[in-house]
């Protein structure tokens, strides 16, 4: 009889936002191979005028034969942040104990520290259970700023059986905040190979209806502070030694903001806002470009920059994260200290001729690999 392990994630994709939290659910399904995977999804409470979507998200759906539960927990929008993680935390209990009443679990995976592992090894410990929490970025560089949410998630850290992280550096800054170095695995993201891998960017551009004469840099990311794509558009006046066209894909809360800078800047004929585009597209229009740009702020291990590099496309990204474990020479792209412009300016031109020259060389870890080193932690900590 396959072992029962219970998923926790607010990253989980739902029927409003069908590509949130891709590479937790590529993880869980193929942990489901090894185990019975359910997954808890909690959803913050808002009263229904406040919610923008028409399309409510059900109490428990089925996402490719996972079933997903979305339990509601209270929150106040913007104010008591640091309260979440005990809201969250009797919104979980119940469910997860129903649960191991009525099948019993062997272990709990909680993804995202702050407030989705703090709310898990509560309930985890409650109920006897194994936990393994997995530290994917910004809920380890940016909520750990604040003193109320730092003390709990050095408390999620210190509680649970293992810490999973995704870059050296962030296996460093969770010891720093109370792991204990024994429990913590670096386990980096997968790569799907079946769609990320180099092809002809003639036959891709013809798809997307893109010149065969331009040149192209892509930007893929949520609209967002973290992500730094002011720092890409305030790059572009700076580049004079060659003439190339920004596409941008993704949808945001900073979009008006981005489209005005633009403006601002008088870069409209060289820039392009695409809006959020199917992840199965994301393919084809990295081996159409000649570049990616990741600006970020933050990362833990950023998956575009995996899928550039599987597609032969070099990469200009933020040191930060896994960015340095995977741009490991000039041959793959450069690497620039975080908001600055210049540095992104002055490393475009020739980043923008590499794939002309020669396709990026690079082997990573595909996601069954991550799902098995997963598993063996799983296994591990089950036995």
């Amino acid at each position: 009889m396959k072992k029962r392990i219970t998923v926790v994630s607010n990253l989980y994709p739902n029927c409003n936002e069908a590509n949130r939290g891709l590479f937790i659910r590529q993880l869980v399904e193929r942990l489901a191979g090894e185990f019975e995977v359910s997954v808890i999804c909690p959803i913050p409470w808002k009263p229904s005028f406040l919610i923008k979507n028409d399309q409510r998200i059900p109490k428990q759906d089925i996402i490719n034969g996972i079933k997903v539960e979305y339990p509601r927990h209270l929150v106040i929008p913007k104010m008591m942040r640091f309260s979440y993680g005990w809201l969250m935390y009797l919104s979980l209990l119940p469910l997860l104990k129903r649960q191991h009443k009525h099948s019993h679990i062997d272990l709990i995976s909680a993804h995202w520290i702050y407030p989705d592992a703090f709310a898990a090894t509560k309930a985890a410990k409650k109920l006897r259970l194994p936990i393994v929490v997995h530290a994917l970025g910004c809920d380890i560089n940016e909520y750990s700023k604040y003193w109320l949410r730092k003390i709990q998630i050095s408390d999620a850290l210190k509680a649970s059986d293992l810490v999973v992280v995704k870059s050296r550096d962030l296996a460093l800054k969770s010891e720093i905040l109370g792991a204990p170095a024994n429990n913590i695995r670096t386990i980096m993201n997968g790569v799907d190979r079946d769609k990320f891998y180099p092809d002809s960017m003639s036959c891709a551009r013809n798809e997307l209806g893109l010149s065969k004469s331009e040149k192209y840099l892509l930007f893929v990311g949520n609209l967002q502070v973290e992500k730094g794509l002011i720092y890409l558009l305030k790059a572009l006046p700076l580049v004079t030694e060659v003439d190339f066209k920004l596409l941008v894909i993704g949808d945001g809360p900073q979009a008006q903001m981005m489209h005005q800078l633009v403006n601002a800047l008088a870069i409209n004929e060289q820039v392009s806002f695409l809006g959020a585009v199917e992840h199965d597209q994301i393919p084809r229009y990295l081996n159409a470009v000649d570049a990616l740009c990741l600006p970020s702020l933050r990362e833990g291990c950023p998956n575009i920059v995996l899928e550039a590099l599987s597609c032969g496309t070099p990469v200009i990204a933020s040191n930060v994260g896994a960015v340095p474990d995977m741009i490991t020479d000039e041959s793959k792209g450069d690497i620039v200290e975080p908001e600055n412009s210049a540095a992104i300016a002055a490393s475009l031109p020739r980043v923008l001729a590499l794939k002309e020259a020669n396709i990026v060389q690079f082997e990573w870890q595909s996601w069954d690999d991550n799902a098995q080193a997963i598993t063996d932690i799983f296994n591990e900590l089950i036995v």
